[in-house]
């Protein structure tokens, strides 16, 4: 039997985040551009932001070269620019479930931002990158997660 509520199906690396709406259970994909997200300049840190995290994390320090800190810090803004995202499309009732597809990492990060109105409406979280897969393989990729839960 198939429900009939809607499903934001979200794929997130640490650059992008697309997202999709299932109207139906097991039903076909939609697109929704206008709530993908892509990481820009305005998750890169300023100098004393970049301090400021390097000593407000164990463990987080300078090694080698300063890009990978950079890197992990600009990721954290923009997945936490995702999920406050998030945050508003479910406040303003855009989806009822919620399934995110992503690597271990980025997960882990999502789940920690997300208000946890939001994070209840989680239906599946699996750690898979699933960010570039085309839309009939995302699908067989829900229902796989899915199975899997």
């Amino acid at each position: 039997m198939m429900e009939d509520v809607t499903t934001w199906v979200v794929t997130a690396d640490g650059r992008q985040a697309r997202v999709f709406e299932e109207r139906v259970r097991g039903g076909p994909l939609h697109p929704l551009p206008q709530y993908s997200i892509e990481a820009d300049n305005q998750d890169r840190p300023t100098a004393h932001a970049h301090r400021a995290t390097v000593h407000d994390r164990a463990g987080f320090g300078r090694q080698g070269s300063g890009d990978k800190p950079l890197t992990q810090i600009q990721e954290r803004r923009f997945l936490t620019r995702v999920a406050h995202a998030l945050d508003a499309a479910a406040s303003a009732g855009l989806f009822e479930r919620l399934v995110l597809l992503a690597p271990a990492r980025v997960l882990g990060v999502l789940r920690a931002e997300l208000d946890p109105k939001t994070a209840r409406r989680i239906e599946v979280d699996a750690p898979r990158d699933r960010s570039s897969l085309a839309e009939e393989v995302l699908r067989e990729a829900l229902q796989a997660a899915r199975i899997a839960h």
